[in-house]
């Protein structure tokens, strides 16, 4: 058995290699000094070693090939690169690329340090130190190990043998000072050192260990604790315990074989340096200097930092070091173990880069990121003459690789292979130093550059036997998590055995073994099929992946194909002729008035105006009951409306006129000279053109389905320009079926959003669709009290708000309004808000509304249930009737619960596209990889599944916001503001969450440009909602290293009433600054 109670292979009976593989022995001088150091890194005797033998066939692996490239440094003085032992596997091929080589750097010894009163600390120690002083309480950095001893001990000699080892090691008997500022190293004489013995039962034994571990003072030697627990004759349980910052895994394994040497009365042989040899040489300016090119290469590869892995975690992160862990184990068997080592041969990788590689794949689809950073441990013995040293050596690497969903998983692991060798040649620049030079937050709670670690361990250390003794492991688990999440790696009886280690403080164990049945799949997937692209690779399984997508269906759709808007309106009208449809200032319209009036737009449309079937028609009219005729009236002449408000800046309006390509533009006379200035074609004035006696029109003939365009909605854009989106008829008909929410003859809504906001579909439409009425706000602004008024004279039942109008509109007085049905959305509904109103009126029944006008107003629909906490997060809910939803990865997958994902949708709802871009629509509206002959729209917004079945918003995956209930591209805000005179640069940035959030314009002038002149031409262009609310004016922008703005280091804007500021310039202006910022 090894020290871990594995099976030791090294012990198992020798095979003649010779005859199996044509055994070829070495010729010439190079090659037998290869096999010499072949011998003792593999620890294999030198016959059994062909020279055309591959190195990892004979038992290599990483770790071994760089203690391979450190011997032949050492004893050839040639500089050969790990990536070279990949490349030239076998002795012979190695032995003729270095004939060729013309030497590398000379092979420099480390020298034992001058003799003084105390040291300098390692960086490895430095780090370790830090976090000792930051919580002195914890045992996250105990290394505490046990194994059973079975047989008569031999305390005497065990005690015996333990201050040898103290005594040979100068680690065991070091402590800690505080010289000033800076942590010393001081060598003890080991004087306090004792073994500690227990009495306790089987039952207890675990007690006792718990009890053992407790925290070190570093101030005090030596830290290395030795306790022995009498179980009953012939079993004792031997503990050891010490600090991370004396020791680690290889040094562990030293300790033990030196201490079965001493025990069995055998010399361990000499000792060479000790640690505060290796402490002073690594801190020395020759080890400095060298370093210079390793920190090149680690800087280049964090030259713009990743953003950190946003693990799908079940309870919130929290400041603070905090390390109670679990595990969870699987096993791979041992064909899928067999599959995968193959693959690597295949490639030339280790099974050590193949388990990475998928492990950064299962992250990569865990937390929607194609950028993955893993944390990974290494020996850290650079140098071959660390062998037998004792010590903190152990350096983490930070491996970044990126799983993009395109990429075959063996061209995927050729990029880990090789980005993998490049940073073990780079291996011992410290990690504790790259933070520091990367000047990144010392965050007790979280790791700088990963939260996620993966750890291959080979188990082929030195076996457990002691004369007289059995050793055998004491299996109980450390409780500790360093990290969010690690998975831990071993070789077992031909398969592997997994271990998944978590922070019990961000995850249930129920979803860690979620995660072990996801990460068990994808390793099958990957033996079964590595030509795959990541995407195709299977996370789910068949059980799971078919309980998503049942849960992402929608109420089946009840219309016909063939049903339309103007069908519905018009079986209303026959049934409710004399029943009020539209209230509005001054008047109502009844419902076959408003079919007569619309009848005979639809005429003049058609006979007077040319319009026909898919004609654009511009509507802009302000909020009275023509709005509603004109809407109808065009769509019974098969037009389709394009609404937009009248005090939109005229180049807007003008910009939608042309790119929607309408035919005509119904106004009104108040506006009608407005319109000319943006609009040179036909222009109706509904109300001098109507006769509202003449009612007897009939409703042209007109063919039209449920697929036929109804209107297009504008809405913000990237390049800089609002973008038209195409919605049918029976997009609008699925408004009429919203989770429980009952419509019909009683319903009277409001009329409260900008026409051209995709909600006033679902006002104007749930309404007249259902035989119920709709009441307009009228033109102009109208505050709390005026909404309130219009609300309760007119008994509207049904309203909806943006999220921000709710947040104003729960403050007020809301008793005894006559509301059944408050929906809301645009932006995230904050459940303190929903609260209020609950409080207010007891009959009501609040709804999160969520959907892009991309599938018409709304995709899902969530009843808030009264109680709710006011720091809840309120869900979206499920998909209304006629949709299907879906959760998917960036490699196209489906997302597992609680796993983020971008939301797709598809169904009755979805648009026809964007006018005038195919490019957008084709990249926007896709094939749905479910359901054949349908495509889905990728919304762009970030959104996990809940426990419940509720779909979560989590946010925006690109930079689109929404703000104030609008949905806004701080990119088109750059492109206007960028085409004003006198601008440089722009970047426009989001500040604050919630009902604080706001639109922040950073900007560099060419020349003097007045703050307030530049709100003012700002305003001119754009909407109100798209409006910055704060102006930044920057000398330059600060920029990373790769060239880009580093949106890190731009000034923070302090939400006020303030809304501009000016960022200091120059040296003076900054030092003031900060010193005003102390006072």
């Amino acid at each position: 058995m090894t020290v871990n109670g594995k099976i030791d292979r090294r012990g198992l009976p020798e095979v003649d290699l010779s005859a199996e593989d044509h055994y070829v022995a070495a010729r010439g001088a190079m090659e037998e000094l290869l096999v010499s150091i072949w011998s003792d890194v593999l620890k294999l005797s030198p016959d059994r070693i062909s020279v055309t033998r591959s190195f990892f066939d004979l038992g290599g692996h990483s770790l071994k090939a760089m203690n391979l490239v450190n011997r032949i440094r050492k004893e050839t003085g040639s500089e050969v690169a790990l990536k070279t032992i990949f490349s030239h596997q076998d002795i012979r091929s190695l032995s003729l690329h270095m004939s060729g080589l013309s030497g590398g750097p000379a092979y420099s010894a480390i020298l034992p340090a001058v003799d003084k009163p105390h040291y300098v600390l390692s960086s490895a120690q430095k780090r370790l130190y830090f976090l000792y002083e930051f919580d002195r309480s914890s045992l996250a950095y105990n290394m505490p190990q046990a194994v059973w001893l079975k047989g008569e001990v031999d305390r005497a000699r065990l005690l015996r043998s333990f201050e040898q080892l103290v005594g040979r090691h100068e680690i065991l008997r070091t402590s800690f000072v505080l010289l000033g500022d800076e942590p010393f190293q001081v060598i003890g004489d080991g004087s306090g050192f004792t073994v500690t013995e227990y009495d306790a039962d089987e039952e207890g034994v675990s007690v006792v260990m718990s009890g053992f571990v407790r925290p070190f003072d570093l101030s005090r030697g030596p830290l290395i604790r030795v306790g022995l627990v009498n179980v009953s004759p012939g079993l004792t349980l031997l503990m050891v315990d010490m600090h991370h910052i004396i020791s680690d895994g290889v040094s562990h394994g030293i300790l033990i074989g030196d201490f079965m040497s001493f025990y069995s009365g055998e010399d361990p042989g000499p000792v060479g340096l000790q640690y505060k040899d290796y402490a002073e040489w690594q801190q020395g300016a020759a080890e400095q200097e060298r370093m210079l090119g390793q920190k090149s290469f680690w800087l280049s590869e964090y030259g713009e930092l990743p953003l950190a892995l946003e693990l799908p975690l079940d309870y919130p992160r929290t400041k603070g070091a905090s390390h109670p862990g679990g595990s969870y184990g699987l096993e791979l068997d041992e064909a899928t173990t067999s599959s995968l080592r193959r693959l690597g041969e295949e490639e030339g990788a280790t099974l050590f880069m193949v388990l990475l590689s998928v492990y950064t794949v299962f992250l990569g689809r865990l937390c929607n990121s194609d950028d993955v950073v893993v944390g990974t441990p290494v020996a850290g013995r650079g140098h071959a003459d660390l062998d037998g040293v004792m010590g903190v050596f152990i350096n983490m690497l930070a491996l970044r690789n990126r799983p993009r969903g395109d990429l075959s998983f063996r061209a995927f692991l050729k990029e880990v292979r090789s980005h993998a060798l490049s940073c073990f040649e780079h291996q011992d620049f410290q990690y504790e130093d790259l933070v520091d030079e990367l000047n990144l937050p010392r965050d007790t709670g979280r790791t700088p550059l990963f939260d996620a670690t993966f750890s291959y361990q080979n188990f082929d250390g030195s076996s457990l036997s002691i004369p007289g003794l059995e050793l055998l492991p004491y299996g109980q688990g450390s409780g500790i998590s360093k990290f969010d999440l690690s998975l831990f790696a071993s070789e077992d009886s031909g398969g592997l055995q997994l271990s998944l280690v978590y922070s019990t403080g961000l995850f249930s164990a129920s979803t860690v073994r979620g995660f072990g049945t996801y990460l068990e799949q994808l390793f099958r997937s990957v033996a079964a099929g590595p030509g795959l692209s990541l995407g195709e690779l299977n996370l789910l399984p068949a059980g799971e992946r078919s309980a998503l997508l049942e849960l992402g269906k929608g109420a089946g759709f009840v219309y016909g194909r063939e049903k339309t808007v103007v069908d519905l309106f018009c079986e209303q009208a026959r049934q409710h002729a004399d029943s009020v449809a539209v209230v509005y200032e001054g008047g109502v319209l009844r419902y076959g008035e408003l079919d007569g009036l619309s009848n005979q737009l639809a005429s003049l449309l058609r006979d007077t105006y040319g319009i026909r079937p898919g004609d654009t028609v511009g509507i802009s009219v302000g909020g009275s009951e023509l709005l509603l005729v004109g809407i109808l009236g065009i769509l019974k002449a098969g037009g389709v409306y394009v609404p937009f408000d009248v005090d939109y800046p005229a180049d807007r309006k003008s910009y939608l006129c042309s790119d929607a390509g309408i035919r005509l533009l119904l106004s009104v006379t108040d506006h009608v000279f407005d319109a000319v200035d943006y609009y040179g074609g036909a222009i109706m004035a509904l109300d001098a053109e109507l006769d509202c006696d003449a009612l007897g029109y009939s409703r042209p003939v007109v063919p039209l389905t449920g697929n036929s365009l109804a209107y297009i909605s504008y809405t913000s854009g990237s390049t800089g320009s609002p973008k038209g989106v195409m919605v049918p008829h029976q997009g609008i008909l699925r408004l009429l079926h919203l989770s429980d929410i009952e419509l019909g003859e009683p319903t009277v809504t409001l009329q409260l959003s900008p026409v051209s906001f995709d909600a006033a579909t679902f006002e104007i439409w749930a309404a007249l669709l259902s035989g119920g009425k709709v009441v307009m706000k009228g033109d102009g602004l109208i505050d709390l009290s005026g909404l309130h008024g219009l609300i309760e004279s007119h008994g509207v039942n049904t309203l909806w708000l943006t999220s921000g109008l709710l947040d104003q509109w729960c403050e007020g007085d809301l008793s005894g309004l006559p509301l059944r049905y408050v929906l809301s959305g645009g932006d995230v509904v904050r459940a303190a808000s929903v609260a209020k109103v609950y409080r207010q009126l007891p009959g009501v029944c609040v709804y999160n509304g969520y959907g892009p006008t991309e599938n018409t107003t709304f995709t899902c629909m969530y009843a808030i249930p009264r109680g709710i906490a006011d720091q809840s997060h309120i869900p979206i809910g499920r998909p209304v009737m006629g949709t299907d939803v879906y959760v998917l990865g960036r490699s196209g997958g489906l997302s597992p619960l609680g796993v983020s994902g971008e939301l797709c949708v598809s169904g009755f709802g979805l648009a026809q596209g964007y006018v005038g871009n195919d490019a957008l629509t084709r990249e926007k509206f896709v094939a749905n990889p479910f359901e054949e002959n349908s495509l889905m729209y990728r919304t762009g917004d970030l959104v996990r599944w809940g426990d419940d079945g509720n779909l979560e918003f989590l946010g925006r995956m690109d930079s689109q916001v929404k703000i104030r209930g609008y949905r806004i591209e701080p990119g088109e805000i750059e492109v206007v503001m960028g085409g004003l005179d006198g601008i440089n640069q722009v970047l426009v940035e989001v500040v604050g969450d919630g009902p604080e959030k706001a639109l922040v314009a950073y900007y560099t002038t060419l020349s003097g440009l007045a703050v307030e002149d530049l709100k003012e031409r700002v305003k001119e262009l754009l909407p109100d909602y798209m409006l910055p609310s704060y102006y930044v004016h920057l000398a330059s922008f600060p920029l990373t290293l790769n060239g880009k703005i580093d949106r890190r280091k731009l000034p923070v804007v302090e939400l006020s009433g303030e809304s501009d500021y000016h960022a200091p310039s120059g040296e003076m202006e900054e030092l003031l600054v900060s010193v005003w910022s102390e006072v």
